[in-house]
């Protein structure tokens, strides 16, 4: 059995913390944008959800199975703020998520540093 916590958004329950990690199940031809492609949080459900010890997202679309993952760091820094009728959301675009099972984009995820080699020829 799972311990966890039931993130509501006006009384709708649209995920849960289970550990360090907001989880949301979602149907994304219905709840992904589409211009940009992004996946939505409401402001209040990350700020419940960090409330309850969560420091990461993971977003299951219940169509294709995917699992697209991230950090509530991530969302709020790289996210765009908007409000289309839904209340205040956070989108981050589809490209600043990592998805289980694809290549991962160094760029977004990891730093590589960078060595200056000096050169007598």
């Amino acid at each position: 059995m799972y311990d966890y916590t039931k993130i509501r958004v006006k009384n709708h329950v649209v995920g849960v913390v289970m550990g360090d990690t907001f989880v949301k199940k979602v149907i994304a031809s219905q709840h992904f944008l589409e211009k940009p492609p992004a996946i939505c949080f409401d402001v209040s459900s990350l700020d419940d959800a960090e409330e309850n010890g969560a420091c990461h997202v993971k977003v299951i679309d219940k169509e294709s199975s995917k699992v697209y993952r991230s950090t509530i760091k991530t969302v709020r820094e790289r996210g765009l703020l908007i409000d289309r009728g839904y209340g205040i959301q956070f989108a981050l675009p589809i490209k600043y998520w990592y998805v289980d099972g694809e290549p991962r984009q160094l760029g977004l995820w990891v730093r590589i540093p960078v060595m200056s080699i000096a050169y007598s020829g």
